[in-house]
This record gives structure tokens, sequence and C-alpha cells, in this order.
């Protein structure tokens, strides 16, 4: 079992899931992987969860998820309900109309799973670009006496290249910026 610390607790079968009154905590959600019954309590959507949430919310409508993540529509209700169970909330109002329209904890949690899926996807390039060599970061030392129209060119196409890489940026007089390049605190001085 992971630490009760942890944001996600796995009890198997041998494990007991009880609750301070000694019966079965059933604020579990039970599946089974490989004949093994897990427990999984509550709270901790899933990337793909947010994933068919955020599809949902753009297609419009869970046909229309379905036919984009090339599942059936059961399995995108599914992963909705269950997300929905997890976050303990109804992300959509499913009375009064037939298209999925949000609610408005269903607004507020949309703008969070954009927010966690971008950063995931932001991790993925940063990885991605390592992997090809860029570095992780990049110091750089400018003179003050530098058009600033032509520096703030420069980054911005350095930024559009290279969205992954992060920049710092320090302005110096005369010989200082030579001897942050020598001193190694800047890799690049110009």
């Amino acid at each position: 079992m992971l630490s009760s610390d942890s944001p996600l607790s796995i009890v198997s079968d041998s494990d007991e899931v009880r609750g301070t009154s000694g019966r079965r905590n059933w604020d579990y959600f039970y599946r089974s992987v490989r004949g093994t019954r897990y427990a999984i309590r509550p709270g901790t959507p899933t990337l793909d969860q947010l994933q068919v949430f955020l599809t949902v919310v753009d297609v419009g409508s869970f046909a229309g998820a379905a036919r984009k993540l090339g599942r059936a529509t059961s399995v995108i209700s599914y992963s909705i309900a269950n997300l929905e169970a997890q976050l303990g909330v109804s992300l959509f109002d499913r009375e009064a109309t037939r298209t999925p329209q949000l609610t408005e904890i269903g607004r507020a949690v949309l703008s969070e799973a954009r927010r966690v899926t971008n950063g995931v996807d932001g991790l993925r390039s940063k990885v991605k670009g390592l992997l090809q060599g860029l570095e992780a970061e990049l110091h750089l030392v400018l003179d003050v006496m530098l058009t600033p129209c032509r520096v703030v060119d420069a980054l911005k196409a350095f930024r559009d290249e290279f969205p992954t890489v992060s920049l710092h940026l320090y302005m110096e007089a005369l010989g200082a910026v030579p001897q942050m390049v020598l001193d190694r605190k800047a890799t690049i001085g110009i």
C-alpha cells in the first residue's frame, strides 16, 4: 500500500480497507486488474479523464468526443461519470438539455483541467527538447548599449524557436559582459 500522505492510495484484497468504525470503508472505488482487486480513493482524477472532459467540452457532445478519441460513447460517459465521482461534483447539467452544458463548478474545473493538461504537454515538450540536445536553460548577458528594439525582436524569435528553454537575461555595462562569461555566470555574452 502507498503511504497515507500519498495523493493516490492503492489497496489490494490482502490489505484491509476499513474506516474508523471498523466496517469496510465504501469511499473507495474498486477496480480489477489481472484478477486482483484494487481500491482507489476518490479525488484522484487521471490525465485521461481530464483529456476526455476537455474533449467533450471542446466538441460539445459525448458522441462527438467518442468519435474524436476513437472510443465508444459509453466509454466517454463512464470516464466522465468516474471523474465526477472522484471529484465529488457534477460537471455537466444533464437535466436542462440533451447537449452537455457545464455547471458553474464544471466551468471552474475546466480552467484547471486545461492548466493541468497544458502543463503535461509542456513537460513532454521539455523532455523532447532535452532528448534532442537542447539546453534546459540559457544564461545570456547583454551589453546595455544594444538597441532595445533589436533585443526584443531577438528574444521573441528565440522564444518562438525554443519555447521550452528557460532564458535568464542579464544586462550589464562596460567590461561586465565578458567577465560574467569568464566567471561562468552566463553562457553567452553579447
